[in-house]
């Protein structure tokens, strides 16, 4: 019996020097830093009526710098997006993502591999606004991560 409440004792203390390593080791960052003032939103701008839109996707398309939508969100929220710089062309981009090409047939290969490019291309566009430090959104109907699988551009 007492060697099994050593073990236990042990036990505990192990984790709690494990725990109290990592936490030096990871030093500065359990810490709260500077805000980022740059953000990436997905926004779900609702099932189709501009009506629907919630106010939150609101505020965020007031903030956002740069706009990833399609044309006929632009057209729905032309008032809305005055003033921002709307990129459109970036739709239909998640079909045969994570698929190896070579496995496909010789006319699906060449679609997955022309939406692959498109892909890339928005994702560049995408990270330099980013890295431009510009606020960016966005834009889908419903719910962009449910409905959409937006996650892929992350």
């Amino acid at each position: 019996m007492d060697q099994r409440l050593a073990r236990r004792h042990l036990l505990r203390l192990w984790l709690l020097l494990s725990c109290a390593v990592v936490t030096n080791w990871l030093g500065g960052s359990l810490t709260a830093g500077e805000k980022a003032t740059t953000r990436l939103y997905l926004v779900g701008v609702g099932p189709g009526d501009p009506d629907l839109i919630t106010l939150r996707a609101l505020e965020v398309i007031k903030k956002a710098q740069v706009i990833f939508c399609t044309e006929g969100i632009q057209e729905k929220f032309a008032e809305e997006l005055k003033g921002k710089e709307v990129i459109g062309g970036y739709w239909r981009l998640f079909p045969y993502y994570g698929k190896d090409p070579a496995t496909l047939p010789a006319e699906e290969r060449r679609e997955a591999e022309r939406i692959a490019e498109r892909r890339k291309e928005f994702v560049t566009r995408l990270r330099q606004a980013v890295a431009a430090g510009k606020t960016v959104a966005i834009l889908d109907h419903g719910d962009p991560l449910i409905y959409g699988p937006w996650a892929w551009c992350l």
